[in-house]
């Protein structure tokens, strides 16, 4: 079921949670069924999982030196996503990021997440990388978040990079909403009119980024 028609069908409050995957090879995914157990008597609609691109990790060697290398410190989302969705029947929502993935890499997941029977997505800009990333050049990349939706709005039209052969695929999407002001934006008129142009472009819900002050939440 799609995020946006639990909120439109909702009677009373809903309650969903954030799932953040262990770190690389802390946590056997048995230890995860267990906390989604423990949470299902509070019916969670839905269960957003985060994605984490990959980071720059300094290594120490045994000669004393130091070297440099890319770490994907927490993967898991998709295969998380896909036990809740089918293991446990619970709607799992994907965090999709631009920082650190191109847009091909971004369509080969979500068409990954097709296969599962995922149906929802939460389209984010994500945080900096802490080192270059290098892209080919044969691939492109998604700079805001809107241009996150515009990509997938497009291949619910059956529009795929490099002409892909596969069908319509339409996710769900939510995007962020800032009431207190993205740090990044230089003021709320600015921020609010990204907000509209994502919701312009394809996405169907917002959900929220933390805050403190009840008042510019309800404005």
């Amino acid at each position: 079921m799609r995020v946006s028609d639990h909120l439109s069908q909702a009677k009373k409050t809903l309650f969903s949670y954030e799932i953040v995957p262990p770190l690389r090879g802390s946590t056997p995914i048995t230890e995860i069924f267990s906390i989604i157990e423990k949470l299902l008597p509070y019916d969670p609609k839905w269960i957003n999982v985060t994605t984490h691109a990959s980071s720059l990790l300094y290594v120490e060697n045994s000669d004393g030196t130091i070297s440099k290398r890319i770490h994907k410190k927490r993967p898991g989302t998709m295969g998380i996503c896909g036990v809740i969705q089918n293991k446990y029947g619970i709607d799992a929502v994907a965090h999709v990021l631009c920082q650190g993935f191109s847009q091909q890499e971004t369509e080969d997941a979500l068409i990954e997440l097709n296969y599962m029977g995922i149906e929802n997505i939460l389209a984010l800009k994500g945080d900096n990388l802490n080192y270059n990333r290098q892209i080919a050049d044969n691939e492109t990349v998604n700079r805001n978040a809107v241009d996150l939706v515009r990509q997938v709005a497009k291949m619910r039209e059956g529009k795929f990079i490099a002409d892909t052969e596969y069908p319509p695929v339409d996710f769900c999407m939510g995007v962020a909403g800032y009431p207190e002001k993205h740090f990044e934006a230089a003021n709320m008129q600015l921020n609010i009119d990204y907000l509209k142009q994502k919701v312009a472009a394809g996405a169907e819900y917002v959900i929220t980024q933390m805050f403190f002050d009840n008042n510019k939440y309800f404005a």
